[in-house]
């Protein structure tokens, strides 16, 4: 079963979420909030967000969310954890995580929640890597940029395969 039936069998208004996605494309919330938003996307962001205000970000200050459709269509969330080594870990890192940790084998899509005035909040580079390792290229990213009032802004919506093309990954081995 490819991506598309996955998230057919979730309900009809959320399969097309998925095929709508091109390479990369940008919403700016002004009035019409989340709400034009399929009701998966909208369950995935309001996720990263609120599980945004759990991270611990003592030295960067910067705080990140994030939440996993997993395998099973089960939401997994994490938000980063920094710690006095510098080794912590960002919040995908988490949420792949807390998907492994309850048996979930795949992300089939992921939504990432952070303060960002300037746009493009997407996963790092390392980050975008794991993302790979547990998804197929065309897994769809969810950016949510937040304003200061912590109210969503803007939205990004991509690939996996779009951020991370020519992927390396364990399927390669």
């Amino acid at each position: 079963m490819d991506l598309h039936e996955k998230l057919k069998a979730l309900g009809a208004e959320n399969a097309s979420f998925h095929t709508r996605l091109k390479k990369y494309e940008t919403f700016t919330l002004d009035d019409r909030g989340i709400g034009t938003f399929f009701p998966l996307e909208q369950e995935l962001m309001a996720k990263a967000v609120e599980i945004r205000k759990n991270a611990c970000e003592p030295y960067s200050h910067f705080k990140v969310g994030a939440c996993i459709l997993g395998s099973g269509h089960k939401f997994y969330w994490g938000a980063n954890v920094e710690t006095a080594d510098y080794r912590g870990l960002h919040a995908e890192e988490s949420a792949i995580a807390n998907m492994k940790s309850h048996g979930a084998e795949n992300i089939l899509a992921i939504a990432v929640a952070m303060k960002n005035s300037d746009g493009f909040p997407m996963p790092c580079g390392a980050c975008r890597q794991k993302l790979y390792e547990f998804s197929e290229g065309n897994t769809p990213i969810i950016g949510v940029s937040l304003n200061d009032l912590n109210h969503i802004w803007r939205v990004d919506l991509t690939s996996i395969g779009y951020l991370l093309p020519n992927a390396f990954g364990r399927r390669n081995l």
